[in-house]
């Protein structure tokens, strides 16, 4: 007999008697659950409501989309336009650097109407175009939306790969 089967023994013995006991007080034992479940809802309900919490990185990650079919040459284009007006219009973005498609070995797969831009920013002490990186997101956003056809969605580059993950 192994260590597990002698474990196993060992619960259920003292696993059917408690099971027999509370079978005989079917009310007191559906009053208990409900119980506990009330007191597990209100322990819930005064969690915290988010899985993993938001990283402030100083980086944004934006996911760029073009209208499905899309080919290369115009998710380039759009993408260099995206690029162009973050860099002239915010003087707070250092760099961007933008992947498009999929590798040759797909881990990432992506159509060619799509694009990752990692947005790279100052150091926070030096922006003067917002105060926080929600109202960043939002002016990169309109200003991003003079350009046809694009979709963009922003989001901390930590963030973004865990959400496509899930």
């Amino acid at each position: 007999m192994t260590l597990s089967d002698r474990m196993t023994t060992w619960l259920e013995r003292r696993y059917q008697p408690l099971l027999r006991k509370t079978m005989q007080i079917p009310k007191t034992l559906i009053a208990f659950t409900l119980v506990l479940f009330a007191v597990a809802l209100v322990l819930l309900s005064r969690m915290g409501g988010e899985f993993i919490p938001e990283l402030e990185e100083g980086d944004f990650a934006v996911e760029t989309r073009l209208l499905m079919g899309s080919n290369l040459n115009a998710t380039i284009a759009a993408t260099q336009k995206t690029s162009k007006i973050l860099l002239d219009s915010f003087p707070e973005v250092e760099k961007v650097v933008t992947k498009i498609g999929s590798a040759e070995i797909p881990t990432d797969p992506m159509p060619f109407e799509a694009g990752d831009m990692i947005v790279v920013l100052k150091d926070k002490k030096e922006w003067t175009s917002a105060g926080s990186f929600d109202e960043m997101a939002a002016k990169m956003t309109k200003a991003l939306s003079v350009v046809p056809g694009v979709t963009v969605g922003f989001q901390f580059p930590v963030q973004m790969r865990f959400n496509e993950l899930m």
